[in-house]
């Protein structure tokens, strides 16, 4: 079972594979923000609620890789990444997530769904800022050779965030807006 200590959602969801929901269900998909700032993590935790979605928070790359691999396949429909981080960077976690993935599909039982590519987006204060030591790129450059599939600056706003879903995880649809709610 997957840790949810840092989970913002209700218990009746802990450890369910969620399907991809958006508006008022009480389970929805799931995005995990991997951030050692907990006022990131907050402020992105508020952006994937309002965009219908579950938020599951982590501290560091360590932790990520973690809550990842301890999960049912396809538990998670996106990954808000930090770079710099404590203990293992975001680079760093990517690349071990990656590396995961390739080994479920290499060894897939065919009794079980097989694990999708888990979008991974980094979420970084200087996309084009200084790279780990030792290394010529900068940040979001090195970023996405170690296997991310976007690089965004922070802070990220509530329509990047959707642009982001709508690109990466094609079956989310906006919750409805408060407004549509009242017309229908």
């Amino acid at each position: 079972m997957v840790s949810m200590r840092h989970a913002v959602v209700s218990a009746s969801c802990e450890g369910q594979v969620l399907p991809l929901l958006g508006g008022d269900a009480a389970c929805f998909g799931r995005v995990l923000i991997a951030d050692d700032l907990a006022i990131n993590r907050k402020v992105l935790s508020k952006l994937v609620l309002r965009a219908g979605l579950q938020p599951v928070e982590c501290m560091d790359g360590a932790e990520c890789c973690s809550l990842v691999s301890s999960s049912a396949p396809n538990s998670w429909d996106m990954i808000l990444m930090d770079l710099n981080m404590p203990k293992l960077d975001g680079w760093q976690a990517t690349k071990q997530l990656r590396e995961w993935e390739a080994e479920n599909d290499a060894q897939h039982d065919p009794d079980t769904p097989p694990q999708s590519r888990i979008p991974i987006v980094a979420c970084t204060a200087e996309p084009s800022g200084a790279a780990p030591a030792g290394c010529s790129k900068d940040a979001g450059q090195h970023a996405l050779e170690c296997g991310v599939d976007d690089v965004v600056g922070k802070p990220l706003s509530y329509e990047e965030l959707c642009a982001l879903l709508r690109r990466y995880v094609p079956a989310w649809q906006p919750a409805p807006t408060t407004s549509a709610k009242a017309s229908a």
